[in-house]
């Protein structure tokens, strides 16, 4: 992506420290998990908000880059699970 939503962010890591988003760390996980993520991302737009369009778009490209990498790195992917078809 090389938009990013500054509410859709802050929505997100609101919603991660309600009730509700913690609910739901227990019932999918197993154990509350930490919304600093989320904070952290909508930090991050607010931070480069005013950055003219070009510049903003290719650190938003590479913010997502990052996290999906960090997150594949800690989480796994499901590639590790299913095989590659080549047929």
């Amino acid at each position: 992506p090389r938009q990013m939503s500054c509410r859709q962010a802050f929505d997100q890591a609101f919603y991660c420290q309600s009730l509700g988003g913690k609910f739901n760390d227990i019932y999918r996980y197993g154990e509350l998990r930490s919304c600093s993520d989320n904070w952290n991302a909508f930090w991050f737009c607010m931070r480069i908000k005013t950055l003219p369009d070009r510049e903003r778009e290719e650190r938003i490209k590479e913010f997502y880059k990052a996290r999906d990498e960090q997150n594949k790195a800690e989480r796994g992917s499901s590639e590790k699970i299913w095989d590659l078809r080549t047929e």
